[in-house]
Order: structure tokens, then C-alpha cells, then sequence
């Protein structure tokens, strides 16, 4: 599936840092069950919620296709959003949203060449997927972003 195919999918790289009730953890560590801190902005609150479906699935870019088709994943890099957001570079793949001003926005919308890039030092890698039961705003690498969306695939 290493043929660009699954370029629509949202997850994030290894390392990516996800906010949890007792603090950070690496996305690659999370399992069923595991909790995460989410963020409902109708209620302007945090809450707990439980992780219902964890993923990994590895990806090879098409380096002969254009930057936003080829499957490279994009690097926000630190203070990009603003001061300590993300809070260390955030690599996620170019479908993952953020969440800004109440509403999602697809990375690959935000692409600009200079502080949210597409990583092309990276051809290959693994991703990973963390559900809960229902979409949610979570954090990553002290960034609003979006846990992962069921949509039948």
C-alpha cells in the first residue's frame, strides 16, 4: 500500500508527543484502553477520553509524484502555529487536520515552504492511528489537532 493509496488517511509519525492525564506520550506507545486528554471546545474544557482503536501502517512517497500527491509527510515546525505550538516539530501526514478558530483544518492547507513544510528527507516511514469513541480534539506535541475519524476505511 506503498503507492500513495493511502494518502488520504490521518495519523501521525512516531515521536509525535500526545497529551495523556498523567502526561506526553509517544503516539507509538498508546493502546487500547489508554486514555488521552481531549479538548471540547463547545464546553471550553478538557476531558479524558479512552482510546478505542490504535493503528500502524507504514508508508514508501512516490518521489516521481508532485510534493502534495508523493505521500510525504508534513513537518510543523516548532513555534509554527505560535509561540511553543507545536512545541518540538510535528510531523503528520498531509490529510491530519488542526483545529483552529472551532473548526479543522487540513495541514496540507497550511503548507507554506518555510515553517509548515512538506519533509522530503523522509521517503519512508510508519504512521499511527489513535481512536476514541467518538472524533475528538486532542493534543499533539502541545497542539490542538484531531484524533482519528472512522469513515468506513
Amino acid at each position: 500500500a506503498g503507492d500513495g493509496s493511502l494518502l488520504f488517511e490521518v495519523c501521525f509519525l512516531a515521536g509525535s508527543m500526545i497529551r495523556t492525564g498523567s502526561g506526553d506520550v509517544a503516539v507509538e506507545t498508546l493502546r487500547i484502553g489508554d486514555s488521552v486528554m481531549t479538548w471540547d471546545w463547545t464546553a471550553q474544557a478538557a476531558a479524558e477520553r479512552q482510546i478505542i482503536w490504535t493503528g500502524r501502517k507504514s508508508m514508501t512517497v512516490n518521489t516521481a509524484l508532485a510534493d502534495d500527491e508523493a505521500g510525504y509527510p508534513v513537518r510543523i515546525l516548532k513555534n509554527a502555529i505560535a509561540e511553543n505550538v507545536p512545541s518540538q516539530d510535528l510531523l503528520v501526514t498531509p490529510e491530519h487536520c488542526l483545529f483552529f478558530d472551532n473548526r479543522f483544518v487540513p495541514v496540507r492547507m497550511l503548507v507554506n515552504g518555510r515553517s509548515i513544510i512538506y519533509d522530503r528527507s523522509i521517503t519512508a516511514y510508519d504512521y499511527f492511528h489513535i481512536e476514541t469513541e467518538e472524533h475528538a480534539v486532542i493534543w499533539a506535541n502541545d497542539t490542538l489537532t484531531e484524533s482519528y475519524l472512522d469513515t468506513g476505511n
